[in-house]
């Protein structure tokens, strides 16, 4: 009887153990799955050398003023195809790659004579060698084409507002370095464009350095001063009464200070702002015709909550020029120039791959010289896909 007992409490009991060691374990926790997928697919990421996107965008719209005219406007629908491509190189070594194809081709439905639509192609490829945590040295190469209504207008004898082709492209040497809190970002250019039916072609060399200081992880400051010598290579120089003289080539120095300050913001949405005001200084270099100076004030809009995003974009500035003037009588007023640029965009994004978007673009121009100012407007509405 006691054998039995003892055989019974120890079947009893091994049964409790063998229970207890097939138990399954518990489930992984959301955070658990979340920080395992991260890992997974930052390994994946780390095992990819390079990297490629694209993108294509169809569109339609309407403008109605295609030809930025003071006059007589005129009012035209269009089609309109965007191209985006891209390729990088990661950062597993001390050298890296990144660049870019944009395509932007209209058409109007209806073309004027003076021009079918227009297109702009870019071309960007930028080499990056980082040997150390706190220092990169860049070189941007960026060449473009453009065929567009450009309004090109520096005087008041002479308006040039027209359909323009020119293509050109720069080249930029870029180190940067992290000192404490800041970045800094010295750098020198060199520019070339070339225009078809207009007498600006140029070249230019230019410097500049840009700090950079993230004062938090949502906000942030920069500040930039840049320096150009732009040389014409058909353009003449004026006289101070706006009188074209023979045989010389203009010449302009611009110098160009910019201070930016962003914010984030993750209420109700994702949310980010940007503040930025620039001062120009342009100089001919000799009687002074050109000469000018120009402010502008920017503000950048955006909100993100899945599946929405809508942003907006303004931009104002005034031109003040020191030696034309307007009008006629003993003492005439100087030239003065206002130009405004707005830009509100709405999107919806249903997948990964596809989205659509409707966009309202307002540029307007305005001056204290009579007949000179023009209004234009274009609002378009597509859809978008990921390659």
């Amino acid at each position: 009887m006691v054998s039995h007992l003892h055989f019974s409490i120890g079947a009893i009991v091994s049964l409790m153990s063998a229970g207890l060691v097939a138990q399954p374990a518990p489930p992984p926790s959301e955070d658990d799955l979340l920080v395992a997928a991260l890992a997974e697919e930052i390994a994946a990421l780390r095992s990819i050398s390079w990297m490629r996107a694209a993108s294509a965008t169809v569109s339609v719209g309407w403008r109605d003023n295609a030809l930025l005219s003071s006059f007589e406007p005129v009012r035209r629908g269009f089609g309109r195809a965007e191209i985006e491509a891209s390729v990088f190189r990661s950062r597993q070594h001390p050298w890296g790659f990144v660049g870019f194809l944009n395509g932007d081709l209209l058409r109007y439905f209806s073309p004027p004579p003076e021009t079918s639509g227009e297109q702009q192609w870019a071309l960007h490829s930028e080499f990056r060698w980082a040997p150390a945590e706190r220092f990169r040295l860049a070189v941007k190469a960026i060449g473009y084409w453009q065929d567009a209504v450009i309004d090109q207008s520096e005087s008041e004898q002479f308006r040039f507002v027209a359909p323009t082709r020119v293509c050109g492209g720069f080249v930029t040497l870029t180190p940067r370095v992290v000192a404490g809190p800041l970045r800094v970002e010295p750098w020198v250019q060199v520019k070339r464009n070339d225009y078809r039916g207009y007498s600006g072609d140029y070249e230019e060399p230019k410097q500049g350095i840009r700090l950079e200081w993230p004062w938090t992880q949502t906000f942030s400051l920069s500040a930039g001063w840049s320096e150009l010598h732009r040389r014409f290579d058909h353009r003449l120089r004026f006289t101070v009464g706006g009188r074209a003289l023979p045989d010389t080539r203009l010449r302009f120095r611009q110098r160009e200070g910019t201070l930016t300050a962003r914010t984030r913001l993750g209420r109700n949405g994702d949310w980010s702002f940007a503040v930025s005001g620039n001062r120009l200084e342009n100089s001919d270099q000799a009687s002074g015709y050109f000469d000018y100076l120009q402010r502008r004030l920017s503000l950048e809009c955006e909100w993100r909550h899945t599946p929405w995003r809508i942003a907006a974009w303004l931009e104002g500035g005034r031109t003040e020029y020191r030696t034309q003037t307007v009008g006629t009588g003993i003492a005439p007023p100087a030239r003065i120039s206002d130009d405004y640029e707005t830009v509100l965009r709405l999107e919806r994004t249903f997948n990964p791959r596809w989205s659509v978007f409707a966009e309202h673009y307002r540029e307007h121009s305005r001056s204290n010289l009579p007949d000179v100012g023009y209004r234009a407007n274009t609002v378009q509405a597509g859809i978008r896909r990921e390659l």
